[in-house]
């Protein structure tokens, strides 16, 4: 079948347009993705550049507690030692009773205070060697509690050669509140154990001296005891965490397996590790940044999730992505707009080359492509007809059922010549009112006959309806004009003979139409060829 007439623009015309629409969503795309390939790689950029700042970030926050924590540890240390040395003198002549053991704590605890507040410290403990507390400072006589249980007091009876223990946080028996311990052993004249001194270190105060050094940061800080568990949590939730031991395993593994990434700041062993979110203690990826105490052992990490990073890190950069947005919005909405320029003037070109009621070429635009094809003709010395069609009597028609029936006869008529056009470089246009032309390029009169009576018969056996009421029969009458016989272009084909120096394009058309009038004289629904 025949392609539709709108189909059948010029098509060099069409094609640079379609190829201009092609190009300029092409460039939209381009730039849009090339805006975006240069935002992206920025915001690459910044982000490892804010990853390595967090790293720096999580080290410094878990040095700052860790070196706290070492202060505070020091200062208890050292009143331990002082209540050590005093009860061991009492040991080596008699045990001490609650009093004796009461007044030691109590005067070291005075000479101490005079050097050092103790801020972190808590109560100062005596346990003998059954794990009682047989003295406490700032009570007397102090309950007698039993402490065998605890992590400090076992570590030191199992290995009396240990210099120090440190127990994890747990909620205090002698004050209701979230302590450590630190705790050395006490020695007996002939070196067996003989009791724990333990000194407590109080989470509240402790937490409290770091929040001024750490205010306003998001980290999540650990203490560990690498054999005991949690030591210390900030921020202080005031309560040990759950999943204790998983989250002290993955630290620890993930940080064992991390001796390449560490360094050293001071004595103290640092580094950062990223720990995936797949496992039982960790929800979502994490980054990690820890020092170990070479002194007493605690491990302290800082860790943060990546998706907070990310959340700040957009944040951050909300202007840039916004504005990155907004420039591909205008972008779009420009190409856009020449998008629709290069359809709307596709469309001018299609209605300015064809008729819009039949949808066939309109006159301008077969005259403009008759002198192209002609020119092509006569360079090829090739023949070329012209059909001039009119619709009989169609005023009388229009009269008869309305100009609304005569527009659906003029279409239909139109689609029929256009289908009975079988070869690409045909042309059929709507000449004026109900007069058309087709042009037949490289065909002969004969040929062109042929292709008449195809169009008059299918018209004259075409069943019209208007509104479900059928319409009178119509008829055409079609004059032939002709650039040649068969017998003349094979001639021209051996020759060099003039025929298109002769006449002109408007003499072809004159002479269809000259031949139309004959066929009109002549009692109309027939083919003439002039």
């Amino acid at each position: 079948m025949k392609d539709m007439p709108s189909r059948r623009i010029t098509q060099p015309i069409r094609q640079r347009i379609l190829l201009l629409r092609r190009n300029i969503l092409a460039l939209c795309a381009l730039t849009v993705i090339a805006l975006w390939g240069v935002v992206l790689y920025a915001l690459h950029i910044e982000w490892i550049n804010r990853l390595k700042e967090e790293k720096v970030a999580l080290i410094r926050h878990a040095s700052i507690i860790s070196g706290k924590i070492h202060d505070s540890l020091v200062d208890a240390s050292k009143i331990i030692d002082a209540v050590r040395t005093a009860i061991e003198k009492q040991i080596s002549v008699a045990s001490p009773d609650r009093r004796q053991a009461y007044e030691v704590i109590r005067t070291v605890i005075q000479n101490f205070s005079i050097y050092n507040s103790g801020d972190t410290l808590g109560l100062l403990l005596y346990l003998d060697k059954n794990g009682f507390l047989t003295a406490q400072s700032g009570v007397y006589p102090s309950p007698a509690y039993d402490l065998t249980e605890r992590g400090y007091f076992r570590s030191l009876r199992d290995d009396p050669s240990r210099k120090f223990s440190i127990g994890k946080m747990r909620t205090a028996i002698t004050t209701g509140k979230q302590v450590f311990h630190l705790s050395m052993a006490l020695h007996s004249p002939q070196g067996g154990f003989a009791g724990v001194v333990a000194c407590q270190i109080r989470e509240k105060e402790l937490a409290e001296s770091i929040d001024h050094m750490l205010k306003g940061i998001h980290n999540q800080i650990l203490v560990q005891i690498p054999s005991d568990g949690t030591a210390f949590l900030y921020p202080t939730t005031g309560e040990i965490p759950k999943q204790e031991s998983l989250l002290n395993e993955e630290l620890l593994r993930g940080i064992t397996g991390n001796r390449q990434e560490s360094g050293l700041i001071g004595n103290e062993e640092t580094g950062t590790l990223r720990i995936s979110g797949a496992n039982s203690a960790f929800r979502e990826t994490t980054y990690v940044g820890y020092v170990r105490d070479p002194l007493f052992g605690l491990l302290t990490t800082a860790r943060i999730p990546e998706s907070q990073i990310m959340r700040s890190f957009l944040l951050q950069n909300e202007c840039l992505i916004g504005l990155a947005i907004l420039t591909s919005l205008g972008i779009s909405i420009l190409f856009y707009r020449l998008y629709r320029k290069a359809l709307s003037l596709d469309k001018s070109i299609h209605e300015a080359s064809f008729d819009h009621l039949t949808l066939i070429r309109n006159r301008r635009s077969l005259e403009k492509e008759f002198h192209r094809l002609w020119r092509d003709a006569s360079r090829r010395k090739k023949p070329i007809s012209l059909l001039f069609i009119d619709i009989d009597r169609f005023k009388q028609f229009n009269d008869t059922h309305g100009h609304a029936a005569g527009d659906r006869v003029l279409m239909a008529t139109a689609l029929v010549i256009n289908r009975s056009l079988n070869r690409p470089l045909d042309l059929c246009c709507r000449w004026g009112g109900e007069e058309f032309l087709a042009l037949l390029p490289e065909t002969t009169a004969q040929e062109a006959l042929f292709v008449a009576e195809r169009i008059r018969q299918r018209i004259g056996m075409m069943k019209l309806k208007f509104h479900g009421k059928p319409l009178s029969h119509i008829t055409l009458s079609i004059g032939i004009a002709a650039t040649m016989s068969r017998v003349q272009a094979e001639f021209l084909h051996e020759s060099k003979s003039g025929i298109y120096e002769r006449i002109t394009p408007e003499d072809l058309i004159a002479r269809a139409d000259k031949a139309l009038m004959q066929a009109k004289e002549l009692g109309r629904d027939r083919v003439i060829i002039g």
